[in-house]
Order: structure tokens, then sequence, then C-alpha cells
């Protein structure tokens, strides 16, 4: 077993919001175009890709499955404590997309947390790079928002945003948080991207930084903070 699947609809507990229903589920799971996402798993760097090789990704007609077996539990009431905080921030805020949606499934004796969501194009498959530098932004600038008024800090990473087109929305994938995001967190996240774009005249590089600058200005109004950030920005 590497993904894990339940046998039947038994198997399966829909948490929310409203969406698939287990029987659309599970006939995606089961459909017989799916395919296990091995070639996402246990990567780092500048892949397109989950570090983790814990993670556990299933695409399968438009729409990925995510799971994490390190996660696994003997009972469903383990793991809703854990999934309380997702549950509610999705109500609170459009972080994710739309259709995305979370249930609990059993394979064998242990029961897994998994998602649902559709298949976006992650900030690091965006073919242009005037719209990799505008995804960057606006991940930038969603990552300071739920930290500002959640005190909740995000995986910003391209691999963890994606969008559908057409439009400029772009939603987060995973299911992770963190503590509020510090100054050298941003820099950090800032700084990362430089390698990955190695062909990038520096002309480029500096129209990003003014768009960077406003961004990170109005955060420092907001919380008196990352003034370093803002500066070297």
């Amino acid at each position: 077993m590497w993904f894990p699947k339940p046998k039947n609809l038994s198997g399966l507990t829909l948490l929310g919001p409203e969406g698939l229903s287990a029987e659309e589920i599970l006939a995606l799971l089961y459909h017989d175009n799916a395919k296990e996402w091995r070639h996402k798993v246990g990567s780092a760097g500048a892949s397109d890709a989950s570090a983790k090789s814990s993670t556990r990704l299933l695409g399968s007609q438009g729409w990925v499955f995510k799971t994490h077996v390190s996660l696994k539990a003997a009972s469903e009431a383990t793991l809703r404590e854990g999934l309380k905080q997702t549950l509610d921030l999705s109500q609170k805020f459009p972080l994710w997309h739309p259709d995305k949606q979370w249930f609990f499934v059993r394979h064998g004796s242990s029961w897994y947390p998994m998602s649902a969501c559709r298949q976006l194009r992650t900030l690091r498959e965006l073919p242009r790079l005037h719209d990799r530098f505008a995804g960057w932004t606006r991940m930038l600038e969603m990552g300071l928002r739920i930290s500002e008024r959640h005190g909740i800090g995000l995986d910003i990473n391209p691999s963890n945003f994606g969008t559908l087109p057409p439009g400029d929305k772009i939603f987060y994938l995973d299911d992770e948080f963190y503590g509020a995001l510090s100054s050298t967190q941003v820099a950090v996240a800032v700084a990362s991207r430089i390698p990955e774009e190695p062909d990038t005249i520096p002309a480029d590089w500096h129209g990003w930084g003014r768009q960077l600058q406003r961004v990170l200005a109005i955060s420092c109004k907001k919380t008196g903070g990352m003034e370093r950030v803002s500066r070297s920005a």
C-alpha cells in the first residue's frame, strides 16, 4: 500500500465543506485512470514536489487527493481535533479553492485524514516569468494577510499555491500551518526565488522588488513589524 484507499463506503467519513459525495470520492479513488504521484514525493529544492516522504498524492479526473501516512490513527476521534483548526479556518478565510474538502479514510485498521481538491496549476508551473513574479507577490501577500489576521503562518513556497486560468486568484494547496510569519521567513521566501531563475536579468528582479515593496510596506504599517524586509526589498 502506498496511497491508502477505503475498501467501501463504510471506510469514508465526510467532514466538509459540502462537495463531492462519498460515492463520488470512492469512484475517483478507484478510477481506471487514477495515478499515484510518487514522483512528487520526497523531493526538495526547486522541484514542484513535497519534501516530506510521508506525503501521499493521487490524481484522478482533474482532482488531487492528499494525505500523510504519518498521521494515521486507530480511530476517527483521534484525528478530529487535528483537523478542527483547518476546518474552522476554511469557513473564515477563502484560503483554499472553494471545491476543496476534507474527509477520513479507513485503510485496514487505521484511519487517515485526507483532502480532495481540483487540480490547479502551481505557481512553479506558470510558463511566463511575468506571471510567476505576479504569483509570488500574491503568495506573499496572502501569507502576510493570514499571519496578521489569525497569527498563522503558511508554507510560502510556489509549490504550495495554485491557480486556475483565467484570472489571477491563487489558492493555498497545503494543509499545514505554523506560527505567525517572521521577517526572516519572509526574507527567505523572497531570496529563495532568485537561484531558481538563473536566466533572469537584474532589471526584472528590480521590477519584482518594487512590487514587493508595496506589499511589504502595507504589512509594516498594519503590524509595525518587518521593517528590515521592507527596506531590503
